[in-house]
């Protein structure tokens, strides 16, 4: 929607209707994701991780570009606190030592959370939402402490902060 920039994606499964949202809250300086259905049993598995080159596009002046090519290191975590979610992906370049990377902050109403490697499974929840940050050209030692707390911070739905997203739009 142009006028909100809000993304909204309905589908069915069988008997089961999902919506999907997704904004960029310029109030709050974070993504907002979230994941309902008609049935209180989402299940599913949240993660972080580098995006695939298309290598058939994928071109620089020397030639074609594959993930083996570029200097970046990256390192992905996943942890549960107080019933919630966290989620990191770090890119180190190889290079300098540069650091970029992204936080996400899950919360799952009334669901059971696990941790399976670089990823947190979601089981009968309610609904999905995924708070996400980023930063680039700071260390992930400072950058990550001050991510979690400003996505800690965050205390309303995303129904509110996507009223307040909607009237800045």
């Amino acid at each position: 929607d142009l006028d909100t920039g809000v993304v909204t994606v309905r589908w069915n499964e069988g008997d089961v209707a999902w919506k999907r949202e997704c904004f960029v809250s310029r109030d709050n300086d974070v993504v907002s994701l979230e994941v309902t259905s008609t049935v209180e049993n989402v299940r599913c598995s949240v993660g972080l991780q580098r995006h695939p080159i298309d290598e058939e596009r994928a071109h620089s002046k020397s030639g074609t570009i594959k993930w083996n090519d570029i200097p970046i290191r990256f390192e992905g975590t996943a942890e549960i606190h107080d019933g919630e979610g966290w989620l990191t992906l770090v890119g180190t370049y190889e290079t300098n030592g540069d650091q970029f990377g992204i936080m996400g902050r899950l919360i799952a109403p009334g669901g059971t959370l696990s941790k399976v490697s670089t990823a947190i499974d979601v089981e009968s929840s309610t609904s999905v939402r995924v708070l996400l940050g980023v930063f680039a050209n700071q260390p992930a030692e400072i950058a990550l402490p001050s991510l979690r707390e400003k996505l800690g911070s965050i205390k309303f739905s995303h129904e509110i902060m996507k009223q307040r997203h909607a009237e800045l739009h």
